[in-house]
């Protein structure tokens, strides 16, 4: 049985306060693709994996109906919260990447933010063939995790970043998700190949994108906190307990405020997120 690791609400609290945003341009992207050769009415997009809706929110305005599917219902709680009120034609249900509760032919777009990687691919895709309409496409992105950057003091921010990135490659790389469909462990550096070249999508035409990043100012805290949020992090919690987790954020935070000769855990450093978009068009 298939088990979201964002099953408690405490987690996809966290998850959805600290998150990076998805930036608007990938959608934007993916419907210059569409547009390409596909021009008839944008009528139904379907985000596999939506979360707590934090991808979904780019599609607003664009589609006559939208539909946000998880497989954590916390997560499609928040969903609900988020956006139910305020955008009624947009709704949000629990249900699987491989059973998606759409008719056939019936969507131009099918969207997945940082979630492929945990589907039963081979599956999944067999159901985006069987909702897209001829030309529609199926558009799966994700992010590389966050370079640190201190623009004032490079050397600092250098020494900064290895700290950040060590906790990513070594002190989480026991912890990486593992795709319980081909065995592939999603780390900290795979993720863009992996997503480019190791899923196998059953449509030819492919357009890849990475050009999308911005920066962000964050605190130690609330970078401490976007760690503590990742698949690895959110596993070792798991195993490990909380205070081991809580330690081992806290230990990061100390390590940080060491380097950039501080005592504030709010100091402000900025990070440089950068996206991957893999777009594939279903035959006309």
């Amino acid at each position: 049985m298939q088990k979201s690791i964002w099953s408690a609400t405490s987690e996809v609290v966290k998850y959805a306060a600290i998150r990076p945003e998805h930036p608007p341009a990938i959608v934007e992207s993916v419907l210059g693709f569409l547009k390409q050769k596909y021009i008839g009415p944008l009528s139904m997009a379907v985000d596999v994996g939506c979360g707590s809706g934090m991808s979904t929110r780019n599609l607003f305005g664009k589609f006559d109906d939208i539909l946000g599917v998880d497989l954590s219902s916390a997560m499609i709680e928040q969903a609900k919260q988020n956006f139910s009120k305020s955008q009624p034609n947009a709704v949000f249900r629990v249900a699987k990447a491989e059973t998606l509760p759409v008719e056939a032919n019936s969507a131009q777009m099918v969207l997945v933010g940082r979630a492929i990687h945990y589907f039963d691919q081979k599956s999944f895709f067999k159901e985006v063939n069987r909702i897209l309409v001829p030309g529609g496409v199926v558009a799966y992105y994700s992010v590389h995790f966050p370079t640190v950057l201190l623009p004032e003091e490079e050397e600092k921010g250098r020494e900064l970043n290895n700290i950040f990135w060590e906790y990513l490659d070594s002190r989480l790389e026991p912890y990486w998700p593992v795709n319980a469909f081909d065995g592939v462990k999603t780390g900290s550096r795979n993720r863009r190949d992996y997503y480019v070249d190791g899923i196998k999508a059953p449509f030819d035409e492919t357009e890849i994108e990475e050009s999308i990043s911005y920066d962000r100012e964050v605190t130690l805290t609330e970078l401490a906190r976007e760690l503590d949020t990742y698949g690895g992090a959110v596993n070792h919690r798991e195993v490990k307990g909380d205070k081991a987790a809580d330690d081992m954020m806290s230990e990061f935070i100390t390590r940080s405020k060491n380097v950039l000769d501080t005592v504030s855990s709010e100091f402000k450093v900025t990070t440089r997120n950068s996206f991957y978009i893999v777009m594939k068009r279903k035959k006309l």
